[in-house]
């Protein structure tokens, strides 16, 4: 059997939300899907969800009152009532939100190196983002964790971008050791587990959770030391979405603090790594600078795939060839996919493009195709898994399936 054949729960006949998975996240731990077929948010029975909008404005006049702040330049006020009237927002008035917003930014201090950094992993969105925030004349640095996982042709694309942007490149070296043994205790996270590390896992990853708790805790400390008003995220709108709520960064009055996120993310993660926690401590020096955490996506419009990648491609970005469908970057992506496969009956993807759908968007085919298996022994070869080690995983070295 190949990697095709591999156990996927069934989804909502609207969003495709794995129900298994959704019924766990509405607190039914026997996980019972339901008779309709529908997950809880389509089917309008999960109570207190708050409505998604219809249409999807551009943000991108707020972006621009963000860098005016940090500039320090306050053009709010000027720009209009009429400007933030339009914010899709239940029971709140759209001026007092985005001057709240724009009120949570820290000033930036005569210690402060940079405007803003980037959270760059050199693949398409996060480039896209880097390269719309250079030209509107931001202070960024491109900030990149590699722990080794990176694909050769990603930290290509990487220089040679911030080079031709003239902006700073910062690529932060993780321990590999440590980072591999992160993935392995990620991947050890099942069914059977501590109900918030399986929530966890479920949610943010298998192989993902592991790796982004690792730049949360670098970015905290690097945003910290170098006293950074803005940390820009090229997430989509899907990925924001994950802890299921249903709403972005716009329903709130004030921008999610980078420190605070790292310790919301992070801390669960810790109970799958007790003799290793204290390796993911944020913030050793007691900084504690308010960074802001930015989501690029949810006030600048995302092109089509096609169109983006033509655009970078213009700029001197190369597709690499070795990361798998779902990934522009990371060559361990798939080994990732298909142990939560094995594991858990979906994957991540599938979790992201359903919150995708539902935002009105057009399902992505990559989400529900099966892991490449070529890319998969790639990534198990990379974190040094051996063939015994990935039977007890579900997953032989030729992308075959145990569990199936």
């Amino acid at each position: 059997m190949t990697v095709d054949t591999i156990k996927i729960y069934r989804g909502c006949d609207k969003c495709g939300m794995p129900l298994h998975y959704d019924a766990i996240m509405s607190g039914d731990e026997t996980a019972t899907i339901p008779a309709s077929g529908l997950c809880g948010h389509c089917s309008g029975l999960k109570p207190g969800r708050k409505a998604e909008y219809e249409k999807e404005p551009d943000y991108e006049w707020l972006l621009d009152a963000m860098i005016d702040v940090v500039k320090g330049e306050r053009r709010l006020l000027r720009k209009g009532a009429s400007l933030v009237s339009s914010l899709p927002l239940v029971n709140r008035s759209g001026l007092g939100v985005a001057a709240g917003i724009l009120d949570s930014i820290p000033a930036p201090e005569t210690r402060s190196t940079y405007d803003a950094m980037v959270l760059y992993s050199g693949g398409k969105d996060s480039t896209y983002m880097l390269i719309n925030l250079a030209e509107k004349g931001l202070k960024v640095c491109a900030w990149m964790l590699d722990p080794g996982y990176q694909s050769p042709q990603t930290i290509d694309n990487a220089k040679r971008i911030t080079a031709r942007l003239g902006v700073e490149l910062v690529i932060d070296k993780a321990d590999k050791t440590f980072a591999d043994s992160l993935f392995r205790s990620g991947f050890e996270i099942d069914e059977n587990s501590d109900i918030e590390l399986k929530k966890g896992a479920m949610t943010y990853g298998s192989a993902c959770w592991p790796c982004f708790s690792v730049i949360a805790v670098s970015a905290s400390r690097f945003a910290n030391s170098h006293r950074i008003p803005l940390c820009f995220i090229g997430t989509q709108k899907g990925q924001n979405r994950l802890n299921l709520e249903g709403s972005g960064v716009l329903s709130s009055k004030q921008l999610p603090k980078l420190n605070e996120l790292v310790r919301k993310f992070v801390d669960p993660f810790k109970k799958a790594i007790p003799d290793q926690a204290r390796m993911l401590q944020p913030d050793p020096d007691s900084v504690d600078f308010p960074t802001v955490l930015v989501p690029f996506y949810e006030l600048v419009q995302k092109p089509d795939k096609e169109a983006q990648i033509r655009y970078l491609e213009e700029r001197g970005w190369v597709m690499p060839k070795n990361t798998g469908a779902c990934s522009s970057n990371c060559m361990i992506n798939e080994l990732g996919r298909a142990v939560m496969r094995s594991k858990f009956g979906f994957d991540l993807y599938q979790v992201i493009d359903s919150n995708e759908r539902r935002l009105g968007h057009r399902a992505d085919e990559a989400a529900y195709g099966a892991p490449d298996p070529k890319m998969v022994k790639l990534g198990a070869v990379m974190l040094g898994l051996s063939d015994q080690e990935l039977k007890h995983l579900g997953v032989q070295a030729n992308g075959e399936d145990q569990n199936a």
